[in-house]
């Protein structure tokens, strides 16, 4: 039996047509909370993953924790410190929730790959948590002694 085209669009043709069509430079919580109405169930962790690949500037909430390096990490701790310090307790919870899950993700990318980087990961994610005002400095301080 042939295989016959389909009509349907994927997620990423939904989120690239979404992105056309609202001409969005930068992605904030409102263009996230429609893109998931929009999208129907998608997981956070590959609409995040779509929107970065976009190129768009993102909201850090909307960015989440990236973990690629630990530069990358240093980068979106640092951008989601001031939205922590600023923010409501809504936003505060949001922060943290998004803090734990990457720790979370990096504790098991630890514990099945061994890579010391990760562990160096999981460490920069319990000092945010602990007191993510102080993180910027700390960061700074802990690249310059590894």
């Amino acid at each position: 039996m042939p295989l016959r085209p389909t009509n349907k669009v994927t997620k990423k043709q939904a989120v690239a047509s979404w992105l056309v069509q609202h001409g969005e430079s930068r992605i904030g919580l409102d263009d996230w909370r429609e893109l998931k109405q929009t999208l129907g169930p998608t997981s956070d962790q590959y609409l995040r993953k779509l929107l970065r690949a976009s190129g768009h500037g993102l909201d850090p909430l909307v960015e989440g924790v990236r973990q690629e390096n630990l530069e990358a990490l240093a980068e979106s701790l640092t951008r989601l410190e001031p939205v922590y310090t600023a923010g409501s307790l809504d936003v505060k919870k949001s922060c943290r929730a998004l803090v734990i899950e990457a720790k979370q993700h990096a504790s098991f990318a630890e514990k099945r790959t061994g890579k010391a980087e990760k562990k160096e990961m999981l460490e920069w994610m319990r000092v945010w948590l602990e007191n993510p005002a102080v993180f910027p400095v700390w960061v700074e301080v802990r690249k310059k002694a590894i």
